[in-house]
């Protein structure tokens, strides 16, 4: 699920926050629908529609109604807010520090070991930024390509952005910094602490982290293994 289709929505953010149940249930993606005003149900049917025009059609064309579709995608967001991680991994606790030392005051690259490209970043938003990559030239050295993929990757994140984004992204540290205080690794804890203020602080932090996470949704490419065309 596209991460921007999620529900941009105060009421519903509040709900996730207070809601104990891990298990997906019929009753909770209901109730978390019910949450969602009309205008924000219409957005994400009608983003569905924009963005991936293709499998709109199909699911109209399988439902034989707009309207169904247009309910089965709301429902799919539902469906994928509840299942984002809302808890910090202890994986990625060790992780952090493990990597402490190298970390030093780097607060960007700390939250982007805490944080999930994927939900930031698309698939089809990752395929544009891979076929940019593509265009550098195979022949520079290594020092050089290094530095142009960098370039291309920040350029790409810039081009990218959007307010949503924004948005989104400051609600993943948020919910990050919220579930720290529960981390049994005082290291970590205090590591991600201090990254989460600078990222509230410091522009260029939060524009590192965003691009950071661009290279890092490459990887779900391979994972989702489907040819650019469809990702588009």
């Amino acid at each position: 699920m596209f991460p921007l289709l999620r529900p941009d929505c105060p009421e519903f953010d509040a709900w996730l926050d207070a809601r104990q149940a891990t298990e997906i249930t019929r009753e909770l993606i209901e109730e978390g629908s019910a949450l969602l005003p009309a205008a924000e149900r219409e957005r994400i049917a009608d983003a569905h529609g924009l963005e991936f025009p293709e499998v709109w059609g199909s699911l109209v064309a399988d439902l034989g109604d707009e309207a169904d579709a247009d309910q089965l995608v709301v429902v799919g967001a539902v469906v994928a807010a509840l299942a984002e991680a809302r808890r910090v991994d202890p994986d990625v606790l060790e992780l952090v520090e493990e990597e402490s030392q190298g970390l030093g005051a780097d607060s960007a690259e700390a939250l982007v070991l805490a944080l999930e490209a994927s939900d930031l970043w698309s698939v089809a938003e990752a395929v544009v930024a891979d076929d940019a990559l593509a265009e550098i030239p195979d022949t520079l050295d290594d020092d050089a390509y290094a530095v142009l993929w960098t370039a291309v990757i920040e350029a790409q994140a810039a081009q990218l952005w959007s307010p949503r984004h924004e948005r989104r992204l400051a609600r993943l540290v948020q919910n990050l910094r919220a579930h720290l205080a529960v981390a049994q690794r005082p290291t970590a804890f205090a590591v991600l602490t201090e990254a989460c203020a600078a990222f509230e602080r410091e522009e260029d932090v939060r524009t590192k982290v965003a691009s950071l996470l661009l290279a890092g949704s490459l990887d779900s490419l391979q994972q989702a293994q489907i040819p650019a065309a469809v990702a588009a």
